[in-house]
């Protein structure tokens, strides 16, 4: 069995996702030793934030080849996909924004899965679609993958809704060669 991991790196400085790239190639004897499988990358415009999954035993395997590859991890938990697995391409005029949640008392699956389908239309108001969620396990946290306009549009339409932010931020996405089917 394996599991939806989500690592969250944040840089003092901006930095480069070849650096970032080539950091985890030198690797890779690793990741394949730990069973880790590198899904995608989202990675902020500014160049200081990223979320990555991967599909991995557990978390733990995966903190190993980052710490193997000299990646920064600022948090890493496993998680549980709502909605669509895989996120497609977003072309302008809208751009990808990720919204990060931190939940003060955990929730489930069900009752996030509610929530959006309830409030679903304050999203297409403000021209938001969600694309993909991933849910902590322990129900503490969420990131979502939305296509949008901007930030701003995304925070509105989940202020609207009840919908705690942490940050939202616009970002490009990164799969690996490895992860695109042949």
């Amino acid at each position: 069995m394996t599991e939806l991991v989500v690592v969250k790196r944040s840089f003092e400085e901006p930095v480069a996702m070849a650096d970032l790239e080539a950091r985890a190639d030198a690797v890779a004897w690793c990741f394949q030793q730990h069973g880790v499988q590198v899904l995608r990358s989202y990675f902020a415009i500014d160049r200081r934030t990223m979320i990555s999954l991967y599909r991995a035993p557990d978390a733990e395997a995966v903190r190993e080849t980052q710490r193997r590859a000299g990646l920064p991890v600022t948090s890493i938990w496993t998680a549980v996909v709502i909605g669509n697995a895989e996120v497609p391409a977003v072309s302008p005029p809208r751009t990808m924004i990720i919204v990060e949640r931190e939940f003060p008392d955990p929730v489930t699956m069900e009752l996030v899965e509610q929530s959006l389908s309830r409030e679903g239309h304050c999203f297409s108001i403000h021209r938001a679609d969600l694309l993909a969620s991933h849910l902590a396990r322990d129900g503490g946290r969420m990131v979502c993958v939305f296509s949008a306009p901007d930030a701003e549009s995304v925070r509105i339409a989940n202020r609207q809704i009840g919908m705690p932010v942490a940050n939202a931020w616009p970002a490009t996405v990164h799969v690996p060669d490895s992860a695109i089917p042949r």
